[in-house]
């Protein structure tokens, strides 16, 4: 499974986080739009799983390990009703309809999950050194923890985690205690959450996209926006977008894809994911990578599309174009972005030794977008195949 990893800025907050099993993200309370890094928030609860892993950060030290839980049919809920709409609200008039209420700072918290301890949440903390240096070539996200509020991590990556903290906590493992792992009374909140909640209470990403769309070119005015469209639209399998982009069983986004460097300056892929042989996870059959522009796209975006694809193909697939799914996505595209097409996309290499075979790869797709009034999602048409060229 995947992993998140949320950032605490005080070690205090722990406690009473591992008490109720509910972690939610203050956003603060805007005025009538969302941030980027709001929308990017977003865009990461949306991908929540059932069975996802939790890990909390804080003070350079890990602690672990939790598992995200549904709570009446959702991963993810709000902590009060319209609380995904980007206006402000008033302390007082949502008291009483919270799902937790973390204070008058409740206004920020909109948006939340609830997790069980998997097994435990140990009290012994694993330096983020010792984690790097137990597994340094699985770590990919952790490495660009940096002005976030928690990052998802991938099944490899989450994996060396809970190898980490599991090796470093076998005494607590065969004796747990309350001297060993953090109490815990999730169940009761739980339980208290769901006799709570409605409909009211599932998150909606329909209630927020008609307020930030040109109706009559179909285009969204964030490009975050659109990414996190497109991510929760693949998460709930919505037809149009699985029979464009296909179904995945791993999805994240502003994922790193250059060398390691200063977070600033780091390259990121907007949407990646990755599927499994059916019946045989986690061996990977297919991975999924997607550039998102708002606007129109131009030759110079097929461009840094292909160095993600060139990534993808060196860190993750073994050097085989054939398992990458490419996309680029944009409301419009420039008259002449299929000139030169061929230099610029396909890539003829080599695979297998003994005998060495040839092949072509050129797995890309201009998907248009636009914003559909009656559903409230977005619709996605093929503006090009490149498979075409082959």
């Amino acid at each position: 499974m995947a992993g998140y990893v949320f950032l605490l800025s005080d070690l205090s907050f722990l406690d009473n986080l591992i008490l109720d099993g509910v972690y939610s993200t203050n956003m603060s309370n805007p005025v009538s739009y969302w941030s980027t890094a709001m929308e990017s928030t977003i865009a990461d609860y949306m991908t929540m799983n059932e069975g996802d892993n939790v890990y909390f950060f804080s003070k350079r030290k890990i602690y672990g390990i939790g598992e995200v839980i549904k709570i009446g049919g959702e991963s993810i809920l709000q902590n009060f009703p319209d609380a995904i709409i980007p206006k402000q609200f008033k302390y007082s008039a949502i008291k009483k309809d919270l799902i937790k209420d973390f204070g008058p700072d409740s206004v920020g918290n909109r948006l939340l999950c609830c997790f069980k301890p998997s097994p435990h949440f140990f009290k012994e903390g694993i330096d983020m050194d010792d984690v790097l240096g137990s597994n340094p070539t699985k770590f990919r996200m952790l490495r660009l923890i940096q002005q976030v509020s928690f990052i998802k991590v991938d099944d490899e990556e989450n994996q060396s985690m809970k190898d980490i903290i599991l090796k470093r906590s076998l005494t607590a493992l065969s004796s747990p205690n309350t001297s060993n792992t953090f109490t815990t009374k999730y169940k009761v909140k739980h339980k208290e959450i769901s006799s709570k909640i409605n409909a009211s209470y599932r998150v909606s990403l329909e209630k927020v996209l008609p307020n930030f769309c040109n109706k009559i070119t179909g285009e969204l005015t964030h490009e975050m926006l659109v990414e996190c469209a497109i991510l929760n639209q693949l998460t709930k399998k919505v037809k149009n977008t699985i029979n464009t982009f296909g179904q995945w069983d791993y999805l994240s986004h502003q994922i790193g894809a250059s060398p390691f460097k200063p977070v600033a300056y780091m390259d990121r892929m907007d949407i990646f994911g990755y599927s499994y042989i059916p019946d045989f996870s986690p061996t990977i059959q297919k991975y999924l990578v997607i550039e998102v522009k708002r606007q129109k796209a131009f030759q110079n975006d097929l461009n840094q599309l292909m160095k993600y694809v060139d990534w993808v193909k060196n860190e993750y697939s073994n050097q085989d174009y054939s398992q990458i799914n490419a996309f680029l996505v944009a409301n419009d595209f420039e008259d002449n972005i299929m000139n030169d097409a061929e230099k610029i996309v396909v890539r003829n290499y080599t695979y297998g030794n003994r005998p060495t075979r040839p092949a072509s790869w050129a797995n890309l797709k201009l998907i248009k977008y636009s914003y559909d009034n009656k559903s409230q999602t977005l619709n996605f048409e093929t503006f090009e195949d490149f498979n075409l060229l082959l």
